[in-house]
């Protein structure tokens, strides 16, 4: 199981299962992958905030590899959440000639130790049988590929931030 968990993240950055960049408006592919997870999140108890900036300029994307992206971070911030706080909170807005898309959790956070490794192949936090360490390198991998990039702010305790950079159309 694990070993088709690694085998399936290097295909989806490696062989997706489109390379053609279309246009997009990214708050239709956070509708997306919210509207595919609902049912997931209302089991899991997990509030989702979604703060769409309208009229936001078109990004040019492998719209399956950003969808991806978005997927593992939402996956991995449902999965920080403590008992206690179960929200998500999701923001796009426009930069100069970027757009972004801000991920947001009130989990356990990232200790500082681990924030210098969370984008490497096969680093996790998680136990053993939970994770591949393959999801936020695939998702690093992703964005660089679109010229763009992918940072995270935490503090351990306190949940983390993760901000996608893609450039404009």
């Amino acid at each position: 199981q694990k070993m088709k968990e690694i085998v399936t993240n290097f295909q989806a950055f490696v062989q997706p299962s489109s390379d053609e960049r279309t246009e997009y408006d990214i708050n239709r592919i956070v509708d997306d992958v919210l509207w595919l997870y609902k049912k997931y999140l209302r089991d899991n108890e997990v509030g989702v905030a979604f703060n769409p900036q309208e009229n936001l300029p078109r990004i040019r994307i492998v719209k399956d590899q950003i969808h991806q992206v978005l997927v593992n971070l939402l996956m991995n911030a449902m999965e920080s959440l403590q008992e206690d706080q179960r929200q998500i909170t999701i923001t796009t807005r426009q930069g100069e000639d970027q757009v972004l898309t801000v991920i947001e959790d009130t989990g356990k956070g990232i200790t500082e130790e681990d924030l210098e490794n969370i984008f490497e192949p096969f680093f996790s936090t998680k136990p053993e049988v939970e994770g591949t360490g393959l999801g936020l390198y695939v998702s690093y991998m992703i964005v660089q590929k679109h010229q763009g990039e992918i940072v995270v702010e935490s503090e351990h305790g306190k949940g983390s931030k993760f901000t996608i950079t893609l450039p404009i159309s």
